[in-house]
C-alpha cells in the first residue's frame, strides 16, 4: 500500500537522539507512513544502533548521502524527497519530538482542504532537566488563515515563529515551491518555509495536536557563527526578501526587517566587523524605535 505520509529525517551523529525520535513515529495513531532517514556521515555508530533498532520494519528506509552529493540537513531532506512516496511530508530532526496524534490529525485536516494547504500545530520544548515538555498554550501564531501571507506578518510583528516540525506539506506544495537550498548551512528552513508558505493556498492550525523540540531548543544563532554560517543568514534572508517581494509586492517586509536587527544585535556584540562588512543588508534593519514599539505592543496582548 502506498503512505499517504513521508516523514524525513537527516541526521548525524545522532545515535544518542534518534531513538525517542523514531519512537514517536512508530507510536503514531496514524499507521500509514514511511519514515526516509538519510545518514549524513555519521561515525557515532548511528548505523548500527538503527539496524538493531529498526529490526527490519519495512516501513522505515535507510539511506547514506551519496559521498557526491552536498553534506547537510538541506541536502539530506532533499534525497529523503527524492524517494519520498507520500502525498504528505512530515519534517523532523533527529532529536524532535511530536504527538502520537499528529500525523492522524493533521492529515484528516489536509485531506478535506484544498490543494496545497498546509496544516500547523501547537508546540514546544523540552529542556534536559525537564521532567515532560512544556506545550504553548496561546501564542500569535496559532490560527487558521486564508491568507497565508498573513502568517509571515505575525512571524514579523509578534517575534515569534513555527518550528519545521510543526508542518505538515504537501509533497505537491514542495514541488511546486521547490526543494531545499543546499548552499543555505544556516537559515535554510527560514528561507524554505518561506516559500513554503507564499505558494500555499491556506494555514489550517490544528489545536489538537502539537509537536516539541527537545534539548534546549530556541534560536540557536549566536555569535559563533563561521564566515560561512554569516554569510549563509545573510543570503537566506536576502532571498526571503526577494522572495516576499516577488510573491507579494512588498519590499523589505516587516520579517525581514526583524530579522535584520535580529542579526544586528548580535553582530554588534559578538563580532561588529561583520556590520561593516555587509552595510546594505543591514541598512535596512528594523529601526529600534518600530522595534521597541511592537514588542511593548506584543506584551500588552498577552496582558489585556
Amino acid at each position: 500500500m502506498k503512505p499517504e505520509v513521508s516523514v524525513i529525517i537527516p541526521t548525524f551523529n545522532r545515535a544518542h537522539t534518534i531513538g525517542e525520535t523514531i519512537d514517536c513515529i512508530v507510536n503514531q495513531t496514524f499507521r500509514n507512513w514511511e519514515c526516509i532517514i538519510v545518514d549524513d556521515g555519521s561515525t557515532d555508530g548511528t548505523e548500527e544502533f538503527l539496524e538493531e533498532k529498526l529490526l527490519g520494519d519495512p516501513r522505515f528506509i535507510y539511506l547514506k548521502r551519496p559521498l557526491q552529493r552536498n553534506k547537510g540537513a538541506a541536502s539530506c531532506r532533499n534525497i529523503g524527497l527524492e524517494k519520498a512516496k507520500g502525498t504528505f511530508i512530515q519534517f523532523l530532526d533527529s532529536d524532535d519530538l511530536v504527538a502520537k496524534n499528529k500525523l492522524e490529525e493533521q492529515t484528516d485536516i489536509l485531506k478535506k482542504s484544498i490543494p496545497n494547504a498546509i496544516s500547523t500545530s501547537k508546540w514546544g520544548r523540552l529542556e534536559p532537566e525537564w521532567e515532560a515538555a512544556k506545550i504553548h498554550k496561546k501564542i500569535p501564531t496559532y490560527y487558521s488563515t486564508g491568507n497565508p501571507q498573513q502568517l509571515l506578518k505575525t512571524f514579523g510583528k509578534e517575534f515569534t515563529y513555527f518550528p519545521l516540525h510543526v508542518y505538515l506539506l504537501p509533497k505537491s506544495l514542495i514541488e511546486k515551491a521547490g526543494n531545499w537550498n543546499e548552499e543555505l548551512t544556516v537559515s535554510d528552513d527560514g528561507e524554505f518555509l518561506c516559500r513554503m508558505i507564499l505558494n500555499s493556498s491556506e494555514i489550517l492550525f490544528s489545536s489538537r495536536t502539537y509537536a516539541v523540540y527537545k534539548q534546549g531548543a530556541g534560536n540557536r544563532l549566536n555569535g559563533q557563527l563561521s564566515e560561512k554560517g554569516i554569510a549563509s543568514y545573510i543570503k537566506a534572508w536576502t532571498l526571503n526578501d526577494s522572495t516576499i517581494f516577488n510573491c507579494t509586492g512588498v519590499k523589505n517586509h516587516v520579517l525581514v526587517r526583524q530579522a535584520k536587527l535580529n542579526f544586528y544585535k548580535r553582530m554588534k556584540k559578538y563580532n561588529p566587523t561583520v556590520i561593516r562588512q555587509y552595510p546594505d543588508f543591514f541598512h535596512s534593519r528594523m529601526s529600534l524605535l518600530n522595534y521597541y514599539f511592537l514588542k511593548t505592543s506584543a506584551k500588552l496582548k498577552t496582558i489585556f
